[in-house]
């Protein structure tokens, strides 16, 4: 009766460990890969905050003298201005409505 419970045992964990090793290992091996996958067109949000990265790493370099890229610890950027997420939300409320607009004319056609 006791090696008909280890056998049991043995055997869930067995299954269990397998599907974990399927579910995570091809997520594993993605993040190893030297190149990163990444779209060509990028938001234009997501542009400007690393345009302000990139220039504050150069303020921080003159303001230092030491390159911040390659020194060790923490680093922490600062994101964008209010005001240029404030023009990227309007941009997209105005394509929003546009789009909407389209719709419904659209809808109407039909």
């Amino acid at each position: 009766a006791k090696a008909y419970y280890f056998v049991w045992v043995g055997l869930i964990f067995v299954i269990c460990s397998s599907v974990l090793f399927l579910i995570f290992l091809p997520k594993i091996w993605a993040t190893k890969k030297k190149e990163p996958v990444e779209s060509t067109v990028k938001p234009q949000w997501q542009m400007m905050a690393n345009e302000a990265a990139t220039e504050q790493k150069g303020e921080q370099k003159e303001a230092t003298g030491k390159d911040t890229e390659n020194s060790e610890g923490i680093q922490i950027y600062s994101t964008m201005e209010n005001t240029a997420l404030e023009k990227e939300n309007l941009r997209l409320e105005k394509e929003n409505h546009e789009l909407k607009h389209l719709c419904r004319t659209l809808s109407r056609d039909q």
